[in-house]
């Protein structure tokens, strides 16, 4: 995808963009603006990047933590959800799942995983549920779920179900370190696991 390629060049390359034009250009300046402190520009620029519905995800996820850092959750929800109003594409759909409460969370990631069995990052947010970092104490059930969908994960990724939705590489690398990891750490526990 040409589009995808060039927005990972427009971001590698830093500064600002002046007049841009394409979706890339206003997404390179959102993260520019955030990065440099100027939260109303970077809203502006995130804005007018949605306004292509481009299917990539990883702007979705940095103008929700970036909501979420100015409006906390709740503001955060109820941003999102006016900002992509009437979009019912797959990026704005799967992010607006990502602010549900936990159990509506879970339920809405497992459905779409199911619909999308290609899509990794459903498989990584969901062995997020059942970590250790979100639930404090794990289960011998919480490992495993954390285990399965990791795997998921590694398996869908490995079939190029990860790359194609993102753009930002630094990302993409955190997440794949994360489930490597975390699955190392469970390999600890492999036994119980297994019993």
């Amino acid at each position: 995808m040409a589009s995808l390629q060039a927005m990972r060049d427009d971001i590698g390359r830093g500064g600002l963009i002046a007049n841009p034009q394409s979706p890339e250009a206003h997404y390179h300046n959102a993260r520019v603006h955030e990065l440099g402190g100027n939260y109303s520009a970077a809203r502006r620029s995130y804005l007018a990047y949605f306004r292509s519905d481009l299917p990539i995800l990883d702007p979705h996820l940095r103008f929700i933590e970036f909501l979420k850092v100015q409006e906390g959750t709740a503001g955060a929800r109820e941003t999102y959800n006016a900002v992509t109003a009437g979009i019912d594409s797959a990026m704005p759909t799967y992010a607006r799942l990502l602010l549900r409460p936990p159990a509506q969370r879970i339920a809405g990631l497992r459905q779409y995983l199911q619909d999308n069995p290609d899509f990794a990052p459903a498989a990584y947010h969901l062995s997020l549920e059942y970590s250790e970092l979100r639930l404090g104490s794990q289960t011998l059930a919480d490992q495993r779920q954390e285990l399965a969908y990791l795997q998921a994960f590694q398996n869908i990724d490995a079939a190029g179900g990860l790359l194609r939705y993102m753009v930002d590489q630094q990302l993409v690398a955190q997440w794949r370190a994360d489930a490597e990891a975390r699955l190392l750490a469970l390999s600890a526990s492999d036994g119980a696991l297994q019993n």
